[in-house]
């Protein structure tokens, strides 16, 4: 199905959105007005908590990240490299084999 929005552009409808709608129609004649209402501002409570996590695990991330960046620094003033760091990593490994 294909219908014109307001910009004048032709947008095609699959029959999957078309079944989403007519099921979500369906589901939504079951309950009152003012139960649609709570299912919505629960979903946006919902929506909204996801959001706040989000932007914690990109701060954490932010986090993780500058400390890294904090111990090349230094490996860097002892004048060491990670790839000096990853070789004393595998001795160590393959001598606790």
């Amino acid at each position: 199905m294909i219908t014109e929005n307001n910009n004048n552009t032709k947008e095609i409808i699959t029959a999957d959105v078309l079944l989403k709608i007519r099921t979500t129609k369906k589901f939504i004649a079951n309950f009152s007005s003012d139960d649609i209402e709570i299912m919505i501002k629960n979903l946006l409570s919902v929506q909204e908590k996801i959001i706040q996590q989000e932007a914690k695990n990109i701060e954490n991330e932010k986090a993780r990240a500058q400390k890294y960046e904090q111990a090349i620094a230094a490996l860097s003033e002892q004048g060491l490299s990670l790839s000096d760091l990853n070789k004393y990593a595998k001795k160590a490994q393959t001598k606790r084999k």
